[in-house]
């Protein structure tokens, strides 16, 4: 079956933690990541190595470009223009550009902040579409298409591939088209942000968000520590059922930040407020969307 996974952004062991999950359940199971796959996270060098071991554009793990990994294309365009400007110029005239976020210190640390390995990296991301289009059966029988990509899409017939590749990368509109058929999968905009939060109120923050023909997986699992209150996964969904999948139990997820009794306890009871206010509750752009999957009425209210 096929799992889409949300904005990974250097969070290397949940990243791990949710593959092997998948993979323990489903030995055929294949990947989508949407995009932003580093910058801001505490292991962006294992990341990096391990999409390079296994992000290809037709094997088991695939991926959409992110908006981060646009920016870090931009910027290892600009280091090659510097470098090579420094050994063909006798008078150093500026410094080497910086990365927007955090990959060039990571490249330093790694050893990597080197001519080959830039090159390697900006061809890797020249590689990854700006977004997937893929009709799945689903477990019900029913033929549905979905359109993976980062951030939004648009269905404006007339509009330029420019303004379409700035729409995946960096939109925040969080719906989808209820004319084109195809349901959109997308991160870039957490669950719990007051953005999303504000036109999905009925969303669970840090978990997966539903809107109309639109569902959006990045629990903003970077943020975890930022925001204890919430739990910030990050998150999976398969598209034969629209199954959730998290690496972690939601108790587990707001334990990770214990360190001590008293903070155990605070822990504890936002996982309790949390799961009493948000878990187990209807949601019904969910349930219009299993509909369309082909998912019958009776089945979903039991």
């Amino acid at each position: 079956m096929h799992y889409v996974i949300g904005d990974v952004h250097g969070c290397f062991s949940d990243m791990m933690s949710l593959i092997t999950k998948i993979n323990n359940m489903d030995e055929s199971a294949q990947f989508i990541f949407v995009g932003d796959l580093i910058d801001r996270g505490p292991e962006v060098d294992k990341v990096l190595a391990w999409c390079f071991e296994n992000i290809t554009s037709d094997g088991k793990y695939q991926t959409v470009m992110g908006n981060h990994e646009a920016m870090a294309y931009d910027w290892c365009t600009e280091w090659l223009k510097w470098r090579n400007y420094s050994e063909t110029s006798k008078n150093i005239a500026y410094d080497p550009p910086h990365s927007a976020y955090d990959l060039m210190e990571w490249l330093m640390d790694m050893g990597e902040l080197n001519i080959d390995y830039i090159r390697k990296y900006r061809d890797f991301v020249v590689a990854m579409p700006y977004s997937m289009k893929l009709d799945i059966n689903t477990i019900w029988d029913k033929t549905v298409t979905y359109r993976i990509v980062h951030a939004d899409y648009s269905y404006d017939t007339l509009v330029s591939d420019d303004v379409q590749h700035e729409n995946n990368l960096w939109g925040r509109t969080h719906k989808g088209n209820q004319d084109s058929g195809e349901i959109i999968i997308h991160g870039h905009t957490p669950t719990f942000s007051m953005e999303y939060k504000e036109l999905v109120p009925d969303v669970s923050p840090g978990l997966i968000g539903y809107n109309d023909m639109a569902i959006n997986i990045d629990g903003g699992c970077v943020f975890h520590s930022d925001y204890p209150m919430y739990p910030e996964m990050l998150c999976a969904i398969r598209l034969e059922d629209m199954c959730e999948i998290y690496p972690y139990e939601l108790k587990e997820r707001y334990l990770q930040l214990v360190d001590n009794n008293a903070k155990r306890e605070l822990q504890l009871k936002r996982y309790y407020e949390y799961d009493d206010k948000y878990v187990g509750r209807d949601n019904i752009k969910r349930e219009r969307l299993l509909e369309i999957l082909g998912k019958r009425s009776e089945e979903i209210e039991g």
